[in-house]
């Protein structure tokens, strides 16, 4: 079976282990992927088993709106796999594709809140659920959610994107402590994109509320970095706030082992 899969997730080395294990199960994968996902560039790993294309990417970094300023011809492929969510401007780019080659194509979806979008998002959505072939939910509730929202087709309920366990791992982090001067703290962690929607500034205003022998280790970059560095100043809690840039992704669990507690927004 001929499977294009789309997936801008795929920048990063963590996640490039669902392809590799698709292909071990016989399937013919060719993966999609953007040179660069906001600031996170892909990261390179040995591409075993599969193909990648890389393909231009507008608008990279901004949910539902990017897409592709070049894509690929019909190679015979049996299904297109869209890892996008349905009424995203991408998705509705290939859904056109798809319908051009008439080729079956699922969808993936993480909306677990039930939303009405705008034009021209709403129709989008719309001519996507009345094309794909299926639907992968991320939970029961995105699930309830495609169904309200009118689509019928068949849904798999599968969080889809998992780590490798013999990667994300607890490792000794004696050195890390000892780096960033945390040896007798309590490490509070956070990783990802320093924006609003994670309530980064809320996170420095509670870690201010901690004692002294408490440390916050803040990694990743965004919007909102200034801001909370300042805050952070403000509150008097600055000289035990380390600010880290984002590293790679398959380095992650070193960082995340010397870290006693992990806020997930």
């Amino acid at each position: 079976m001929k499977v294009l899969y789309v997936a801008k997730s795929q920048v990063s080395a963590a996640y490039q282990g669902l392809p590799r294990e698709l292909s071990q199960l016989g399937v013919e994968l060719t993966v999609v992927v953007p040179p660069r996902w906001g600031s996170q560039r892909l990261e390179n790993v040995e591409v075993s088993g599969y193909n990648m294309r890389v393909l231009p990417c507008a608008m990279s970094g901004k949910n539902h709106f990017h897409f592709y300023t070049r894509l690929i011809e019909d190679e015979g492929f049996d299904l297109i796999h869209l890892d996008e969510e349905p009424w995203s401007l991408v998705t509705y780019q290939w859904v056109r594709r798809a319908r051009s080659w008439k080729k079956p194509l699922i969808f993936f979806t993480w909306q677990n809140i039930e939303k009405q979008y705008p034009f021209p998002f709403a129709a989008w959505e719309r001519d996507t659920f009345a094309y794909a072939s299926a639907a992968i939910a991320g939970s029961r509730e995105a699930e309830t959610v495609l169904r309200r929202k009118g689509f019928t087709g068949p849904v798999t309920v599968f969080p889809e994107v998992g780590v490798d366990p013999n990667v994300f791992c607890r490792k000794d982090s004696s050195v890390l402590r000892r780096r960033w001067q945390m040896e007798s703290k309590i490490v509070i962690g956070f990783a990802g994109r320093m924006i609003a929607e994670k309530g980064i500034l809320d996170l420095v205003r509670a870690f201010a509320l901690l004692p002294e022998d408490s440390a916050l280790l803040m990694i990743g970059a965004g919007d909102q970095r200034v801001e909370a560095e300042a805050l952070g100043r403000q509150l008097g809690v600055g000289g035990r706030i380390r600010w880290m840039a984002p590293v790679p992704s398959l380095q992650m669990p070193e960082y995340m082992s010397l870290m006693d507690v992990l806020v997930l927004p």
